[in-house]
Parts: C-alpha cells; structure tokens; sequence
C-alpha cells in the first residue's frame, strides 16, 4: 500500500475528524473533488450519513519519476528511462492518444482557432485580476471573450460585478507555510495566475508540441492543491444550528469519445440541465474547467453560455482550477471533464434564494 492511498485519512485524522470515523477514497481523475461531493450526498440522501466532509487534493509537484522493470533488475550498463508520471499520465492507451492531441482535434471540430484560444486565457488571467486587483477596466483592449464585451467599453457592468466582489478568495484559502528558495514562506495566495499577461505575449508562445493550438500560456497549469466542504441533511442543519451556503439540487455523469474527451464537461453539463428541467440561460454562473482554452471554448460553443456567466473569477489556465460559486446569485453550476472520455458536473443553489426573494 501506497503512503498516498493514505492521503484522504490521514487529513481527516489532521484536521480533527473522529477516528471513529471512516474516509473513502475515490480517484475519477480530475473530476474526484465533484465526484466526493456527489458521493457525500448519496450518502445523506440514503441515510448512512448526516454530515459528510467531501473534497480534493493534488500534489502534481510531487508526482514521481518511473523507471521500468527496474523491480526485476537490468543488466549492467543498460540505459534507463525515466518516466515522468506527468506527462505519461495525459496519454491515453486506449485510444492512443495525449489530452494534448485530443484537444487539438476538438478545436478542429469546433472550428476554434489559436487566436481564440489566446483570447480566452486572457481574460481567464484578466478575471482572476479583477477580483484581487479591481483593474480590468481597459477598454482599448481587443479580443473575444469578456476583454471588448460590451459590458467593459459602455461601464463595466459585468467586470463591476466581478470587481467589485474583490477578495472573493479571501474567506476560502488557508495560508500555509513552505519552502522558498531555502526559506520559509506564508503562502496566502495562488502562485500560479499571471495577471499582466498581454495578448501578445501568449501569441508568441510556441506550441507545447509542434503542430498544435497548445501553448504553456492558453493551457492549465500542473498545480497543488486541496479544497474541502461540509454537506449536511435538513436535520443536522437544523440540530446543529448551521448556516447553508447552498444546496446540492442536481448532478450528471456522462462518457463520450476519448479521442475529443475534453467535450465531456459539455455534455455532463447539457444532461444535468435536462435532468432538472433547466436551460443555460436558467444558470447564473457557469463554472467549467479550463483543462485549456480549446475545451473551454468547445464548452462555451457547444452548451451557449453567455459571458455574464462563465468563470467570472478566472478559471483553470489562471488559478490552475475553477473557483466556487457566488452567494448573492440563484445557481450555479460546475463541469469537469475527465480523462478517458467522461464528463461530470452538479448544480449548486443559493440556500437563502427563496428567504431572500419571495414570489
């Protein structure tokens, strides 16, 4: 047994959590952290549970190298390769293919072009600007996605929205310390985004492999992280006297074909809409992985979501992943897609709507 098999217990057990308790692990890739959520509230609904703690963690910068055959012995002199479990983890051996190539050819089926691509990592960095820095208003910028809107050259009405909600990370990261050149350092924020990054210099970037829409600056990032919430049924809500942020009202699981799987999100997305009887426009914030600015922009075509709605806090090409929803808006919902042809997503709603907005 691996130490990382332990992960999940060993943070329960740190962060307080009864050793009484038992931890389940679940590993669907990159949807793990929606798929515990989902988890979680099946175990609620079926009454095995009352509250649950669901969440997620990656430590990409620990992901070792491999060597091979090693276990058995190599005969002397032998050259050995060393596998990086990071880039040999984004190829997929069923269809032979890398999440690099799979995404190139969804841009193709969707027609989406690297000038696109480029603009929408923009604004990704340029939203996550906007809610630590409050300084998205340029309108003298041009490109597609939320940098010429309407909303920036008439007012702001949509960067104010953002703006405006500055610090919105603030009550959702946990400093914590580490290592820095030697030294000890307070991380208080995400390291990855980079927030004065301009449409020419991500137009100047060489692709990651030749041939390809994919550059270092219109791709997510390889990120650590951790996040965690807190679910709980009407009854223990009401027994120990909590405040809800929001309520778990729907969520989709879907396959689709490996060789374009970045279009999973979409469609996880689409069938939880029709599962709950809702279109996109019923949807107030739309918050889809930015595995790279290809998938995003399939996403955005494919489901038609407006630019008033979709990761207004930046998403995954800047922060590395999605952010979480606003209190202030009805619903919101969440899609990743998932390595081997998958897609998840679920629908969050505002606990206090109906409180706070009677018919």
């Amino acid at each position: 047994m691996s130490p990382g098999g332990l992960a999940t217990r060993h943070a329960a057990l740190a962060a307080g959590v009864p050793r009484e308790k038992p931890v389940v692990s679940t590993n669907l890739l990159s949807g793990s952290a929606i798929n515990s959520t989902i988890m979680s509230t099946q175990e609620i609904l079926i009454g095995s549970a009352q509250v649950s703690l669901a969440g997620g963690m990656e430590v990409l910068s620990g992901v070792p190298f491999l060597v091979r055959g090693l276990r058995s012995g190599v005969p002397l002199g032998a050259n050995i390769l060393l596998d990086d479990m990071n880039i040999s983890g984004i190829f997929d051996t069923y269809c032979r293919a890398t999440i690099i190539e799979t995404s190139d050819k969804l841009a193709k089926k969707y027609g989406i072009t690297r000038q696109e691509m480029d603009e929408f990592a923009l604004r990704s960095q340029r939203h996550w600007k906007a809610v630590h820095i409050m300084s998205l208003y340029e309108p003298n910028v041009s490109g597609t996605y939320g940098i010429s809107d309407p909303a920036v050259n008439t007012g702001g009405n949509l960067l104010s929205f953002v703006a405006h909600d500055n610090g919105v990370f603030d009550a959702e990261l946990v400093p914590v310390m580490g290592k820095f050149k030697g030294k000890d350092v307070l991380l208080s924020r995400d390291e990855f985004p980079r927030p004065d990054t301009t449409l020419e210099q991500l137009a100047k970037l060489p692709p990651i492999v030749a041939g390809s829409l994919l550059t270092a600056g219109n791709n997510c990032g390889i990120n650590d992280g951790a996040g965690a919430i807190i679910l709980a049924s009407e009854d223990a809500v009401r027994q120990h006297k909590l405040k809800p942020l929001s309520r778990v009202a729907a969520w989709s699981r879907v396959g689709v074909d490996p060789t374009i799987m970045g279009i999973g999100l979409a469609v996880a997305a689409q069938k939880l809409l029709d599962a709950a009887c809702l279109r996109i426009d019923d949807i107030d914030l739309v918050e889809i992985h930015e595995t790279n600015a290809a998938v995003a922009v399939a996403s955005v075509k494919y489901l038609g979501i407006e630019e008033k709605q979709l990761n207004l806090s930046g998403g995954a090409i800047a922060i590395g992943h999605p952010s979480g929803a606003r209190k202030h808006l009805r619903r919101g919902l969440a899609s990743i897609c998932v390595a081997g042809g998958q897609g998840i997503a679920i629908l969050l709603e505002n606990a206090d709507w109906e409180d706070n907005n009677p018919k």
